[in-house]
């Protein structure tokens, strides 16, 4: 259901759709740079939380794969 669902409803979805991506609009404001490499900074810092709580769960081998797992669901962020 997870691969049917985002790996062929979801792009459907934003080709159908047809949103677009304004990039121009992220540097429009002049502190507009600052809060974009904060957002990003902190759903980072928010996402490796969970690696800090399972660090003694985890072999040094899956703590890298587990890093990652944790921040590429942002594209749930992204849907919602």
């Amino acid at each position: 259901m997870d691969a049917i669902g985002y790996g062929f409803l979801i792009p459907i979805f934003f080709i159908v759709a047809g949103t677009t991506f304004d990039v121009s609009a992220l540097w429009s404001a002049h502190l507009a740079p600052i809060q974009v490499a904060l957002l990003l900074g902190s759903l980072v810092l928010v996402r490796e939380v969970p690696v800090f709580l399972y660090k003694k769960e985890l072999v040094p081998e899956e703590k890298l794969p587990f890093a990652f797992d944790s921040v590429t669901s942002l594209p749930l962020i992204v849907i919602i």
